[in-house]
């Protein structure tokens, strides 16, 4: 099996979730900044790029470690988003499903909570 072959069927099991994409792009047409923090490799990013490109249409930018050199949890992961964007910390939002990756954010005064489903997200986000 080839190098992308491989890779292919390796993420062929990956989808999208249409309701998370239709919030992102509500949160966005009402002028809430969305972003991507994650830590992925090229491949991957890649294959999200070629096969899913709902979600980068419904983002302001998509933030992936292969390509900015940090990985989370490390602070500058989050600081990078920080201030490419001209963000304060207390005004943004953030859900990861990593204990670690909440408590740095938490550390630089965002709003950090633990990813658990789409209507817990909206309540938060609501708040």
């Amino acid at each position: 099996m080839s190098e992308k072959g491989f890779f292919d069927f390796w993420f062929s099991g990956e989808y999208l979730v249409p309701e998370l994409i239709k919030y992102a792009q509500e949160l966005r047409n009402g002028g809430v900044k969305v972003f991507i923090l994650s830590n992925n490799f090229k491949e991957r990013t890649e294959y999200y790029r070629k096969n899913f490109p709902q979600i980068f249409q419904c983002v302001d930018k998509a933030y992936f470690s292969w390509e900015t050199g940090f990985v989370k949890p490390s602070i500058e992961s989050l600081q990078l988003v920080l201030s490419e964007n001209s963000l304060k910390p207390e005004d943004c939002i953030y859900f990861d499903d990593s204990d670690d990756n909440i408590k740095i954010a938490q550390d630089l005064g965002i709003s950090a909570q633990k990813w658990t489903n789409i209507d817990d997200a909206k309540k938060s986000v609501l708040k």
